[in-house]
């Protein structure tokens, strides 16, 4: 009979530590399982970035550095149905830029998809602070508007700013004179003046 307490203290123990056991290997299963999705997800995202470039290979990078134009953005003007968009862009840096061009962002209105289009500046090539034009015309109802992208020297981005340029000019409606004739001569006159007073009946 004393041996009996003995034995169930030693059950008890050896319960207890295979609980501890059981309860460690369960912490271990779940941090390897979470460092095991946190691996995974993070390869998959830089894959992910890694591809991004690929596809948008054709949209300007942009530049970083020190301005090298600058670009002025003038109202967009309507003119015979067409809308044109234009501006100017100085050379502020030290050197002459060949191929320059502005890249416009259009928004299309029918799917509101945006297309770049590199529209280039006349004359192409521009000397230190020598200044040139761009001008772009389009037909508003295919367009719901335009924003400027980026700018172009041959086929790399460089850095640029940019300012408003010219206002659209007030619209000027066409004055009209209106000519009233006088009355007629005295026995058609029904004006009641001081010179011809008119009776009250």
């Amino acid at each position: 009979m004393s041996d009996t307490p003995d034995v169930d203290t030693a059950e008890k123990r050896n319960r207890g530590s295979s609980t501890k056991l059981l309860a460690l290997a369960c912490a271990l299963v779940i941090t390897a399982a979470l460092l095991g999705g946190y691996f995974y997800l993070r390869g998959r995202f830089t894959q992910t970035r890694a591809s991004i470039p690929a596809s948008n290979a054709s949209a300007p990078a942009a530049s970083k550095g020190p301005a090298k134009v600058h670009v002025l953005v003038d109202d967009p003007l309507l003119k015979n149905r067409e809308s044109l968009i234009g501006g100017s862009v100085r050379n502020i840096s030290s050197e002459t830029l060949d191929s320059v061009a502005v890249v416009l962002e259009l928004r299309r209105r029918g799917d509101g998809e945006v297309e770049e289009r590199a529209v280039p500046i006349e004359p192409k090539s521009l000397a230190p602070n020598e200044e040139a034009r761009y001008e772009l015309r389009l037909i508003p109802q295919e367009y719901a508007g335009v924003k400027l992208a980026g700018v172009k020297s041959g086929s790399s981005s460089i850095a640029y700013s940019s300012a408003p340029g010219r206002r659209r000019p007030p619209e000027v409606t066409p004055s009209k004179s209106v000519t009233v004739q006088r009355p007629g001569p005295r026995g058609e006159e029904f004006l009641n003046t001081p010179d011809n007073p008119g009776r009250v009946p």
